[in-house]
């Protein structure tokens, strides 16, 4: 499998990851031992306890990709955020202060190539020097900076007409979940779809399971955790993993990493073989490989979701 890892706290010394960057490296090894080919670094974002910002976000992206190609590490390394549902969290979105997936799929622009520089910006991913040092900026953003033109909003990404653009992984407190139906449908608006990252470990949803199909009907996607699968959070997460999954409910496996070593760290082998003895090859590949891909594309999932099934109620 080449699997997409849309949520992981890889980067050195932005939140509660890893300190430096010498784990910050044998986390992307390991990564790359287990099958992933691109993980996306999904730091804490909107979190008082940290403070991160985009830009500090972008850059450490940056640094840590120079450094995997220094060492050998064949891992492309996307920028997102972990977002913590907040009262401003829309005020934040509309302002930039918000990271969605892949940066908003914008560096996988489809526009046509012009000419050999800016065949070499595409190529690159939107790689470029800043002052503070290397950064992973929006593809056409680096293409209007090299053309001068500074003035113009951001261009958007060439798609078919009513197909969505942005995926937003966002965190729900974790003893409970709020009544966030018109953020969604906000978000949605936006034409940002929510990912909720690790109904799983949320004790309301294991006593309210039927509340997550009810946000997926509106439009969330939900993410499991892979530690979860193997019975690192407890058993109680572990089997509402299993129902969720089982139900139609969850879209995306993602190991939510936070080191090298521990019951944190990327362990994907063993999440393959359980998900393929759970649900079969072909639903462990669409779990680790096809949807993620999709979302970090910022395309729509390419298979049609299943209808959501509320049979996990009082489970």
């Amino acid at each position: 499998m080449n699997i997409t890892d849309i949520h992981s706290h890889l980067l050195p010394g932005l939140d509660d990851g890893p300190r430096a960057l010498d784990e910050s490296l044998r986390m992307c090894a390991l990564y790359v031992a287990h099958g992933v080919t691109t993980v996306v670094a999904t730091p804490h974002m909107a979190d008082y306890r940290f403070g991160v910002t985009c830009e500090a976000v972008r850059r450490g992206v940056g640094e840590l990709s120079d450094a995997c190609r220094r060492r050998g590490i064949d891992l492309e390394i996307l920028p997102g955020a972990d977002v913590r549902l907040q009262p401003e969290l829309l005020e934040m979105l509309d302002a930039g202060e918000l990271l969605t997936l892949a940066d908003g799929g914008r560096r996988w622009s489809q526009n046509p190539v012009r000419d050999e520089g800016e065949r070499e910006v595409r190529e690159q991913g939107g790689r470029c020097e800043t002052p503070g040092g290397v950064a992973y900026c929006h593809v056409e953003d680096v293409l209007r900076r090299q053309r001068g033109d500074r003035a113009s909003q951001p261009a958007a990404v060439d798609r078919a007409p009513g197909t969505v653009s942005k995926y937003l992984l966002l965190e729900l407190p974790l003893q409970a979940v709020p009544l966030i139906d018109d953020l969604v449908d906000d978000l949605r608006a936006r034409g940002v779809t929510p990912v909720l990252s690790h109904p799983e470990r949320n004790p309301a949803l294991w006593r309210r399971p039927d509340r997550l199909a009810e946000l997926v009907e509106r439009g969330c996607l939900a993410q499991i955790t892979g530690a979860s699968l193997l019975g690192h959070f407890g058993s109680v997460p572990r089997r509402t993993a299993r129902r969720f999954l089982e139900s139609g409910i969850a879209h995306v496996v993602a190991s939510d990493a936070h080191g090298a070593a521990g019951r944190r760290r990327p362990e994907f082998k063993r999440v393959t073989e359980a998900l393929i003895t759970m649900l079969g090859e072909a639903a462990a590949s669409r779990l680790l490989e096809t949807n993620p891909a999709n979302i970090i594309r910022g395309e729509p999932l390419g298979i049609p979701l299943p209808t959501p099934t509320l049979e996990t109620r009082n489970a």
